[in-house]
């Protein structure tokens, strides 16, 4: 794993207890990133923040992330057309 080394404006370490809660959130909002550009899947994702895949999931929910890369519009495409489909299997 690479190292890399970064300024942290006062301004930003006010707000934190200390330097390892920054860099354990700078890690985790790095993970989520490429997660949502499509670079990393949610297994990989969660083994590099040592969480179970579902406790992965919980976590992008927590921060109001979907773990669906769908639009909403796909999502309410997807959901009419199964209630289509079960309305027609009864």
């Amino acid at each position: 794993m690479a190292v890399i080394e970064i300024e942290i404006p006062e301004i930003i370490l006010e707000n934190h207890q200390n330097l390892d809660e920054i860099k354990k959130e700078l890690f985790e909002n790095l993970v989520i990133d490429e997660y949502r550009k499509g670079n990393l899947t949610i297994r990989e994702s969660a083994r590099l923040l040592g969480l179970t895949y579902v406790e992965f999931m919980y976590f992008l929910g927590k921060r109001g992330i979907s773990f669906c890369n769908a639009s909403k519009e796909e999502l309410d495409e997807d959901m009419e057309s199964l209630q289509k489909l079960l309305a027609e299997n009864k």
